[in-house]
């Protein structure tokens, strides 16, 4: 395919006008014609006469093709071999829904497949898949395993050929998108559905509560917190069951050698009681008004959770004692001599007074950030489990100290709405229990689907026009040696005419 390197050049073919109009404006003088006698002429008036006939066509025709030729050759021709692939294309079907995905598309993955595209999984090495064994059974249980499904697509302009069509199918669960989106080339096409009838629930956390007054040994509950999850909502439920070893209603708990308890669903994994007592230590420090508010939150976690906690709030330097946790609401550094399973204290930096909302990956109503301290660590040794709107750390922990905990905010109303939303009780809660989940992190149990518009990648307008390296064969040599003929010919059938009238 012959393709133009600087085609701008090709408006220097309107040059053979120039030819054109010389050859039309010469004039051929008439024949001088011998009379024996005027007598019978007459005086009339002078007529001019002119021949506006073209002359010497084939002259013209050379002259017009060189130009042509020049401006040909000023454009850098070129001609573009397109290499030939026996493949059209890809399609791409997550593993996690593969058999799914394929009866909801069947007849759109078929017709792709008869045109000759290739049918892979949508994972790091985009394994091919074995159509004999995927479609030759019938089952389809609902996956367990999760994973990124934006993660491979950086790869897959690598692993592809450019250019090249690439259908992508799956579900559009949640827990399947997280982390930055990537930015694809527009010949990739992402379709989704959303599963149907499909419910799941899990037991979040558990925990004993201490037995009433006048009661020995093990005796006392076990407070369940479970997570009901469907495409479109999740929810969370409380129960209360015997803390003895058996069976009660659809939970199994068992006991350990080890002391530990643990209790399960059906089928599922066994999750961790905490039979411990959440102990507090709360510095008010040099923010005693940010310490009602979370002495506020702890109280209603008290009451409405029945979570095992004991607060104890100083003004002063708490006395040497193991701690659950340590709240220390002050800008001087915690002591060395405190003793605490966790750390929860305040970043210091420069304010930022930028407008922006709290993201914690939990459903809950926005939260406000009107004030918060720039993070400056490299995030890659840092675990986050707070963000702002712009994806900056507001509450973290450093890889090589995963328990010392720092709020880039502060627990007041003129930093952000977090002490007056009433999904606050709930973040302390999961915090104080799991120590926090991290931002972009997944949940197996989450079903929820999010949006077409925003799970699909960026496109890349310019990315997407990109095609398979071609073979290119510079057209300039043979425009040179073509141009020398034809003003070899002109030359030649000029000097030819040169007795004539143009020359």
């Amino acid at each position: 395919m012959l393709q133009l390197t600087n085609a701008i050049w090709l408006w220097a073919g309107t040059a053979v006008i120039i030819p054109l109009l010389l050859h039309l404006w010469n004039i051929r003088q008439g024949k001088v014609l011998q009379v024996g006698s005027i007598q019978l002429m007459q005086q009339h008036a002078r007529q001019a006469s002119l021949n506006r006939r073209l002359t010497d066509i084939p002259l013209l025709l050379l002259r017009c093709l060189l130009i042509l030729l020049v401006a040909l050759l000023l454009a850098k021709p070129v001609w573009v071999a397109r290499s030939s692939s026996t493949k059209k294309g890809w399609v791409l079907l997550a593993p996690d829904y593969g058999k799914q995905t394929y009866q909801h598309f069947k007849p759109a993955i078929d017709a792709l497949l008869q045109q000759g595209f290739e049918l892979r999984f949508l994972e790091e090495d985009f394994t091919p898949v074995d159509t004999s064994r995927f479609f030759g059974t019938d089952k389809m249980s609902p996956p367990e395993q999760t994973g990124n499904y934006w993660a491979p697509l950086p790869k897959l302009t690598a692993k592809a050929q450019h250019g090249m069509p690439v259908y992508i199918y799956s579900a559009n669960q949640l827990r399947y998108f997280n982390g930055e989106k990537p930015v694809l080339p527009s010949n990739i096409h992402w379709f989704t559905f959303t599963p149907e009838n499909e419910t799941r629930r899990s037991i979040a956390s558990a925990w004993r509560m201490p037995p009433a007054s006048g009661q020995t040994g093990d005796s006392g509950t076990i407070r369940i917190a479970m997570a009901h999850s469907t495409p479109a909502s999740l929810i969370y439920s409380y129960h209360t069951i015997p803390f003895t070893a058996g069976n009660h209603d659809s939970f199994t708990v068992r006991r350990f050698q080890d002391g530990t308890w643990r209790i399960s669903l059906p089928g599922a994994a066994l999750v961790k009681i905490d039979t411990t007592v959440c102990r507090i230590a709360l510095y008010t420090g040099d923010y005693p008004q940010d310490a009602r508010y979370i002495q506020a939150a702890i109280t209603a976690i008290q009451s409405s959770l029945q979570l095992p906690v004991q607060l104890v709030t100083f003004s002063s330097t708490p006395p040497a004692q193991p701690y659950s946790w340590l709240m220390w609401l002050s800008a001087k550094p915690v002591p060395a001599a405190l003793q605490a399973e966790n750390v929860l204290t305040y970043h210091n930096g420069k304010t930022s007074t930028a407008a922006s909302v709290l993201q914690t990956g939990q459903p809950m109503q926005p939260v406000t950030l009107r004030q918060y301290n720039l993070v400056t660590t490299p995030e890659d040794s840092l675990r986050v489990l707070w963000r702002n709107g712009w994806g900056q750390p507001v509450l973290y922990t450093t890889l090589n100290q995963p328990h010392y905990y720092r709020l880039a905010t502060r627990f007041s109303p003129l930093w952000n709405t977090l002490t007056w939303s009433a999904d606050f009780p709930a973040l302390l809660t999961r915090l104080l229990l799991e120590g926090g989940t991290a931002a972009d992190a997944t949940d197996a149990a989450d079903i929820r689907s999010i949006d077409s518009a925003q799970l699909q990648p960026q496109t890349s307008i310019a990315s997407g026009t990109t095609h398979a390296p071609d073979n290119t064969t510079p057209l300039q040599p043979l425009c040179w040696l073509l141009t020398t003929i034809v003003l070899l010919c002109e030359r030649l059938l000029a000097h030819k005419n040169k007795g004539g009238a143009y020359a």
